[in-house]
């Protein structure tokens, strides 16, 4: 499926509630007032955007017109995809209010609070992580000593890496023999997450 809009992620966020609910797909004027829209026209129009990236399917029998594709309701989760988060050399943090948002089955990253992240650069690639992968990371601030990390450096470089902290300094390892580690103070590191888990595009 095709990634959602954060207005579009949000609508479907109101759908699933109100059907989990009990009270069914909701109407496209009460979608319209539930999201803060002028006109019922604004919801209509979100809508058939879903049905386009196959989110909805016509349904006469509906009172929108609508209802949520097979699956949609139970078997998926959402992940805001954020900027780039870089594994070569470090790109800007990925704080980005207005990132879209991808589905994946809940069951192959776990619980917790997830972000996914496209990765530029080819410093892991001994882990299986290349160019153009999407990763999914698992916000905390802990990890253990094999545990790949997401950290920001400083206050706007990201990276994916494994770390080793000696006191004051911390290296970046790669798994890649072609990227030299990177020694950093320990005290500009912050950790960001955890690596999931990672999804190849084709």
């Amino acid at each position: 499926m095709q990634s959602l809009t954060p207005r579009q992620q949000q609508i479907l966020e109101v759908v699933t509630s109100e059907i989990q609910a009990g009270r069914g797909f909701p109407t496209i004027r009460s979608l319209a007032q539930k999201m803060g829209f002028a006109s019922p026209k604004a919801a209509a129009d979100h809508l058939k955007a879903l049905e386009k990236k196959s989110y909805l399917q016509r349904c006469p029998t509906q009172r929108s017109g609508y209802k949520l594709s097979e699956g949609i309701l139970p078997d998926t989760q959402s992940f805001i995809f954020a900027t780039g988060l870089a594994a070569g050399s470090p790109k800007e943090a990925f704080d980005a209010p207005d990132a879209e948002r991808i589905q994946f089955n809940p069951t192959f990253f776990g619980s917790g609070q997830q972000i996914a992240v496209s990765i530029s650069g080819d410093s892991m690639t001994g882990d299986g992580i290349q160019d153009g992968d999407i990763a999914i990371i698992k916000l905390q601030k802990s990890f253990h000593k094999n545990d790949i990390v997401a950290v920001r450096i400083g206050s706007d470089e990201t990276t994916l890496k494994r770390l080793a902290i000696r006191g004051k300094k911390t290296d970046l390892l790669s798994s890649n023999p072609k990227h030299p580690t990177r020694s950093v103070p320990s005290d500009q590191i912050e950790i960001i997450g955890k690596l999931s888990g990672v999804v190849r595009r084709t």
